[in-house]
């Protein structure tokens, strides 16, 4: 779906769906991280610290691409342990500061 052979995808999906293979709300799922960067669906799933250690070595366009999500992920910080906190908002704080 990504390289825009939609039909094609479309088919091998409903395929594999009557094989009940996916799920329909899998298909829907898959149907959403489709239109979404690679680089973006990948790193929605990580955790933030895990995500801060992407960010870290990506390129300066990279990171461009990835500011929005690491905002999100900022937002979810309170699932964070809250003895880790300090650090992890240090790390987003410089992030924020060299993305500037």
């Amino acid at each position: 779906m990504r390289l825009g052979r939609t039909q094609e995808a479309e088919v091998k999906l409903q395929t594999a769906v009557s094989q009940g293979k996916p799920s329909q709300s899998d298909r829907a799922y898959i149907h959403k991280e489709s239109k979404l960067n690679a680089l973006v669906a990948e790193f929605n799933g990580l955790r933030l610290d895990e995500a801060l250690k992407v960010w870290d070595v990506a390129t300066p366009e990279e990171g461009k691409t990835l500011l929005p999500v690491v905002g999100k992920k900022v937002q979810n910080l309170e699932s964070t342990p809250p003895e880790y906190q300090p650090a992890i908002i240090g790390r987003v704080q410089k992030a924020l500061r060299e993305a500037a």
